[in-house]
């Protein structure tokens, strides 16, 4: 378990919390209960969903932080780039937290009892704040990482790091089921 962080006694008590047993009244008493709480795919079509979202998100992140590098001078601009391709990106960070929240929900402690699921959190959190602050300099200034040497190089720092953290999200969510600590 992961002792360290405490999150199994987390995982505890969120499969204790009454909205829990409400979410599980409400599907399992209405129609949605022939599709969530009898339907042996719900679950499985969650995560696939979850799974698309990761590959959009890996997609246009790959994309944009290889412009960043300079890996992809055929590319479009930057700017233009990212104008088209970020939109996706914030749907797919979207819907991957709701079907992130809903299979957190469904089975707390397998989650949190991963001793990658914490880094992937982390990693999560930094990697959306560097994209938050990626595209609001390009909404201000289009420009702005092609102006001088220094912010070309930034911009490398920056999409090189923003890459790699989106690929510990992707491998510690990936790992979840299969690194569990010790119990």
């Amino acid at each position: 378990m992961n002792r360290l962080l405490h999150l199994h006694e987390f995982g505890l008590w969120l499969n204790s919390l009454p909205i829990k047993q409400q979410i599980n009244a409400f599907t399992c008493s209405t129609r949605v209960r022939g599709v969530v709480c009898t339907n042996v795919y719900a679950l499985p079509i969650i995560q696939w969903i979850h799974i698309l979202g990761v590959a959009v998100i890996c997609g246009s992140v790959m994309m944009i932080g290889l412009r960043m590098m300079g890996l992809l001078r055929f590319s479009p601009p930057l700017a233009d780039m990212a104008r088209r391709l970020l939109p996706w990106t914030w749907l797919a960070i979207v819907v991957n937290v709701i079907t992130g929240v809903i299979m957190l929900i469904d089975r707390p402690t397998r989650t949190t009892d991963s001793l990658t699921w914490p880094y992937s959190m982390l990693f999560l959190i930094v990697a959306t704040v560097l994209s938050i602050y990626f595209a609001i300099t390009l909404r201000i200034d289009p420009q702005y990482w092609d102006k001088s040497i220094t912010r070309r190089t930034w911009a490398r720092v920056l999409g090189t790091a923003t890459v790699l953290l989106w690929i510990g999200v992707i491998v510690g969510d990936r790992l979840i089921v299969y690194a569990k600590g010790p119990i």
